[in-house]
């Protein structure tokens, strides 16, 4: 190139354009004089060559103009003399790039400036159906991408060939300016989704850049809980991905945590599924509390740590032990059982925490004077006691029932205010519901060393041995106890069924359950609604005997009563719950999967649909041409990607990696 350059130099000098005007635009090297010269920033040349008649609108056979020469070589002087002497501004190369495309990629953005005075096209697409200002974002050039954001005929709503807009690209990247400067300009665009469903914070999330993630959320007022065609949000992306600093700040945005996808996997599911992209460092400053729990388990567990600290992290910020839509339950995946106790240990400790929250202070003054370990004691004296009185209410029903009731009111006897527990703030609510009661509570005798004061007696009339929502946390089951797998038919046939009934008094419907066929026969014509009172329904995924064909089976679940009771073959004729009587309006098994009757026109096509379209996209990117998406790649490059045969043709650039294509191989 110096050497073209000395020899215009020379023809200059010398004159000979004058007796040869044609040489002015000769050619050496693909490269004429003038676009050299407009390269190297010669501008005494570049206004000699003009003043000759030079065509300044020449290209080479890149079809790079002198305007991109001028860009190439970042210019702006050279510049503005060519547009001055009317130069194609808005000339395209090879490559579909104009000289605002090159302009965009160089420091400082003087060459833009000119470009932008005398009115370029700032939503000119390349080859890639990139604009300038995807080209700038992802360069990270700040300057460039305030000074086209500052023109009034940008667009900000293109998308280059994959989809991305403005500010899907900037998310992809990493550009918190100018995620910042778009959404200031159109904040309609942050909720803007891509073909597969893909939102601005979805690739935030998926490539983990906290904080474009943030100012999408608090700046553009993004929905967090955005969902792509898969039915992933932002979160479960970030989490498959295994990037702490996003995980964490989602979920300080309060982000629905307990989120699953198409296949029923919550964060959980896909932080064990996923873990081979679990290889991100953990830092302190990004994500402090998974930081903690990575150290902290650092003794205990040599591979996968990230994995474990993130379940530690989910576990505790309120993310279930859910089994997902094929039957799969997170802690059959743990091997290791230390890790399954801390995880379990810190979902106990979570739940006791909700449950204290929503219990509220307590209305007396016990709570000034005793410590939080005896207020989270209390629940579970009280509970015992229960317990114990209705066991022994259960023995001493005959003897005691015809002494006991008078007008509905227990006897004197049995109020005993020195040895019952004060109540809890959850038993004076209930005890006020009134209405709620379905029995009268059977009677006590006053020798008992637990007997209970008459209020109590009343209290206990609704369902004491039901958890309550604002019970403390001993109320509730473990997480891996056997008792929350247990079948709602164990718990309607103890071994007291046998035992015949008493005839009248309506304590003893309270004191024992008794089968249903037991209960039909001695009161044929009562309602089955007031038996199932007791015991609230227990879902479980462990094979139960159907109480109609007595086959062992896993047994569906009936909506609203949510009882489990029957198989799916017997299930499905039913309308009503043979348990409580109540219409069924929909059956799904334990995995959440909707059963319909064959005789019902309904069907599932919505949801159907949906998958369906899924699956045809996902068929689409692995077979078609990514750059065209209308004919099947049929030709590969060395670097992995490939297209169909036409578009492939004029390439020279990988259009997925940007490297140099050495050699195209025929697919067949």
């Amino acid at each position: 190139m110096g050497q073209i350059v000395h020899i215009c130099n020379g023809t200059k000098k010398k004159g000979l354009h004058r007796a040869n005007p044609e040489e002015v635009d000769c050619v050496s090297g693909g490269k004429t004089c003038l676009q050299v010269a407009a390269h190297q920033g010669h501008v005494d040349l570049v206004q000699h060559l003009l003043a000759l008649g030079a065509n300044v609108n020449v290209v080479d056979k890149e079809g790079d103009s002198t305007l991109h020469y001028a860009a190439f070589g970042n210019q702006p002087e050279i510049m503005r003399i060519l547009l001055q002497h009317s130069a194609n501004i808005d000339v395209l190369n090879s490559s579909h790039c104009s000289a605002l495309h090159i302009s965009a990629h160089k420091k400082p953005p003087h060459c833009v400036k000119v470009l932008l005075e005398f009115g370029a096209n700032v939503n000119v697409q390349d080859a890639y159906g990139d604009t300038a200002l995807h080209d700038a974002i992802g360069k990270e050039n700040t300057e460039v991408v305030e000074l086209l954001c500052a023109c009034s005929t940008l667009d900000l709503t293109i998308r280059n060939k994959r989809g991305f807009n403005a500010l899907h690209h900037a998310s992809l990247k990493g550009n918190v300016h100018a995620a910042r400067n778009i959404i200031r300009l159109a904040r309609q665009l942050v909720n803007v989704r891509k073909d597969d469903g893909f939102s601005a914070l979805h690739l935030a999330a998926l490539n983990g850049h906290s904080k474009v993630v943030e100012v999408l959320v608090k700046e553009g007022q993004a929905d967090i809980n955005i969902r792509n065609n898969r039915r992933q949000t932002p979160f479960l992306l970030a989490v498959s991905q295994g990037h702490t600093a996003a995980i964490e700040k989602l979920v300080e945005l309060k982000c629905d945590i307990a989120a699953k996808d198409e296949d029923g996997d919550n964060a959980m599911h896909l932080c064990i599924i996923k873990k081979a992209n679990l290889v991100q460092d953990v830092t302190a400053t990004d994500s402090p509390k998974i930081f903690e729990m990575f150290q902290s388990l650092a003794p205990i567990v040599s591979e996968n740590r990230l994995m474990y600290a993130l379940l530690c992290f989910l576990a505790k910020e309120g993310c279930p032990l859910d089994v997902n839509y094929k039957g799969a339950r997170v802690l059959d995946w743990i091997p290791s059982q230390p890790v399954k106790d801390i995880i379990l240990g810190y979902e106990r400790a979570r739940i006791s925490r909700e449950k204290a929250a929503a219990a509220g202070p307590p209305a007396t003054d016990r709570s000034l004077n005793n410590s939080r370990e005896e207020d989270d004691d209390q629940p579970i004296i009280q509970v015992q006691s229960n317990l114990e009185v209705m066991s022994l209410a259960a023995n001493n029903l005959d003897e005691s029932e015809g002494n006991a009731l008078q007008d509905g009111v227990a006897s004197p006897g049995t109020s005993g205010l020195g040895q019952s527990n004060p109540p809890t703030p959850a038993r004076r609510n209930r005890g006020h519901n009134r209405e709620a009661a379905g029995v009268t509570p059977p009677p006590i005798p006053s020798h008992h060393p637990n007997v209970i004061q008459e209020d109590e007696s009343k209290r206990m009339n609704i369902e004491p041995l039901a958890p309550s929502e604002a019970s403390g946390p001993s109320s509730i089951t473990p997480i891996d106890s056997p008792a929350r797998f247990q079948s709602p038919n164990r718990a309607l046939s103890p071994t007291m069924a046998g035992t015949p009934e008493p005839s009248g008094g309506s304590g003893s419907s309270s004191s024992k359950h008794i089968s249903r066929r037991q209960y039909s026969d001695k009161n044929p014509t009562a309602s089955p609604v007031g038996v199932l009172s007791t015991s609230p329904p227990v879902i479980t995924n462990i094979p139960q005997e159907c109480i109609v064909c007595n086959e062992q089976m896993l047994l569906i679940i009936f909506d609203p009563c949510q009882h489990q009771i029957s198989c799916e073959e017997c299930g499905i004729r039913m309308k009503k719950c043979l348990s409580c009587g109540v219409y069924i309006e929909r059956r799904v098994t334990v995995t959440g999967k909707q059963l319909f009757n064959p005789k019902d026109n309904r069907q599932p096509s919505a949801d159907r649909l949906r998958y369906l379209e899924s699956k045809i996209m996902e068929i689409e990117e692995t077979h078609c041409c990514s750059i065209c998406m209308e004919r099947r790649r049929n030709v590969a490059f060395l670097c992995g990607h490939g297209a169909c045969s036409k578009c492939a043709e004029t390439l020279k650039i990988c259009h997925m990696c940007r490297k140099t294509i050495t050699k195209k191989i025929n697919l067949y």
